[in-house]
């Protein structure tokens, strides 16, 4: 049974719903104190309490308005759904980080409003990548600033220790919905030659509704009054925010479908298709691969490798100079296995993951541009897509295809080749002599196609002494492969000949 408070309204007087501390309705865990009074698991801090199990159970069953209903919320549900909404109500009131007696009302999006309105000379925007900030001084130990990056808000919260003699620095960031990682926040202290930078700052990212909280050790940056003195910076300090925000890795990925794989990732130097390629987000270009790129090419982009500091995201990971230019180192696997590229032979409308593009492009697609394969041995200068390849072979090289014999000449260094065509599949074997009387054998599939089966070819040597037939077995796989055959005491008659059989082995076998 639900109890609808809102009918019983008697009940939101008793202490009973009450926290001891905050004096507001009581949230989860409840924990019973001293007193028999009750206190919200984030109020108490009595170590003594224990958890209130039956009223949480009793709190489960009431039907409840928000807290801030007087304020103009109709928001109404039961406990839980309540206490999540009050901690995203927009009536509810925040204290100003510039002075905690100021109200204002809604959540975090609201109090940039209010500072830009009510405080704009605590408002600053990042030019570039950099601003002049005011230190805190004796008069006004504690100060806070609005930082404004591109579409970034930042809380700089800054205090003056005076017993101690230095400062402390905090950073926030009031958008809850963004990835931060790429940011690098640093306090740049120069003065001549010298350098004391403090780099890599934490910074703290608020959840929605969160204000910036007191100071914690691990969350602030502490400067001695008498370094910052050294500096020149007793008055002022200079704050560097680098977000790739409005250029991150993600915004190419448009730039990537709209190009072909194999011109886009090209190294502008070298014109080699690498793995790594740098992308210059200032030219919106490639700039080079990184073998070139740690050569030192500089590229018509003019960045300075010297400027750059290395980051990692998810899924890539990219170099960022000062201000907004930011080489990304782009990983070519990672991108290609999601993303698809349309195929760029002619005639091939498919759609191709990234990662089988190159595969499907140069060993598997039909419309390819091939050349004859016998374009060494036969001076043949064929060239054509390879849907008309077999009729090629079959039309202007009858000699060669499915042939039973082969002959090759006897001497060092001379080849001969065989195209063998089975359940549409095409095959090229090499024949070569070397100089060590020994016969190498190269089997290749040219088409592209997966090969469950294996095929042998059963090669006969006739021996010039006893006129009897020596057999030879050679196994092609899918990959190419090479068997060195010992034809001493063969390579007696010129040219020397011998008998090829093709056979299909395997499962599927007939």
């Amino acid at each position: 049974m639900v109890i609808n408070i809102l009918e019983t309204k008697d009940l939101l007087e008793l202490s009973l719903l009450k926290c001891k501390v905050c004096r507001r309705r009581l949230q989860s865990p409840i924990l019973q104190v001293s007193g028999f009074a009750n206190a919200c698991g984030t109020c108490n801090s009595d170590t003594n309490a224990e958890r209130n199990v039956d009223l949480e159970a009793l709190l489960q069953k009431l039907y409840l308005p928000c807290n801030y209903a007087e304020r103009g919320c109709e928001f109404e549900g039961n406990f839980d759904d309540v206490c999540i909404h009050e901690k995203v109500c927009r009536f509810q009131k925040i204290k100003c980080p510039l002075a905690s007696y100021e109200q204002c009302d809604g959540h975090l999006d609201n109090i940039v409003e209010h500072m830009e309105s009510k405080h704009p000379d605590n408002v600053l925007t990042v030019i570039g990548s950099h601003v002049s900030v005011k230190n805190p001084n004796v008069e006004n130990t504690g100060v806070f600033y609005l930082l404004v990056a591109e579409n970034l808000r930042f809380i700089l919260r800054a205090e003056l220790n005076v017993k101690r003699g230095r400062i402390l620095y905090a950073f926030y960031c009031l958008n809850y919905n963004v990835n931060i990682d790429h940011l690098k926040i640093s306090i740049l202290l120069k003065y001549e030659n010298t350098n004391c930078n403090v780099e890599n700052i934490h910074v703290i990212q608020l959840g929605k509704g969160e204000v910036p909280r007191m100071f914690h050790e691990k969350d602030v940056v502490k400067l001695k009054y008498g370094i910052l003195e050294n500096f020149g910076c007793r008055d002022n300090i200079t704050i560097k925010i680098d977000t790739a925000k409005s250029v991150t890795p993600e915004t190419i990925t448009a730039k990537l479908n709209e190009s072909a794989v194999t011109s886009f990732y090209k190294c502008t130097k070298c014109s080699v298709t690498s793995k790594h390629i740098h992308y210059c987000s200032k030219t919106n270009a490639i700039v080079c691969c990184e073998n070139c790129f740690k050569g030192g090419y500089q590229s018509h982009c003019g960045c300075s490798t010297d400027s750059m500091a290395t980051y990692k995201s998810s899924n890539y990971s990219y170099n960022q100079a000062a201000h907004i230019t930011i080489h990304f180192v782009i990983k070519l696997d990672e991108i290609k296995a999601n993303t698809t590229f349309l195929c760029t032979n002619i005639g091939c409308n498919q759609q191709i993951n990234g990662s089988d593009y190159e595969i499907h492009t140069k060993s598997q697609c039909r419309f390819r541009k091939v050349s004859c394969s016998f374009s060494t041995s036969t001076s043949c200068n064929w060239v054509g897509n390879f849907t008309d390849f077999i009729s090629h072979l079959t039309k202007d090289h009858t000699d060669r295809v499915n042939q039973n014999s082969c002959e090759i000449v006897n001497s060092s260094g001379t080849s001969q080749q065989l195209c063998f065509i089975k359940d549409n599949k095409t095959f090229l074997q090499t024949y070569q002599i070397s100089n060590n009387q020994q016969l190498a054998v190269t089997t290749r599939v040219i088409d592209g196609k997966e090969i469950e089966d294996r095929y042998k070819w059963l090669i006969y040597f006739k021996n010039s002494v006893n006129g009897c037939e020596t057999l030879i077995t050679n196994v092609c796989t899918n990959d190419e492969e090479k068997t060195i055959i010992d034809v001493t005491g063969y390579l007696t008659e010129v040219p020397f000949t011998f008998k090829v059989l093709f056979k299909r082995i395997g499962i599927n076998s007939k």
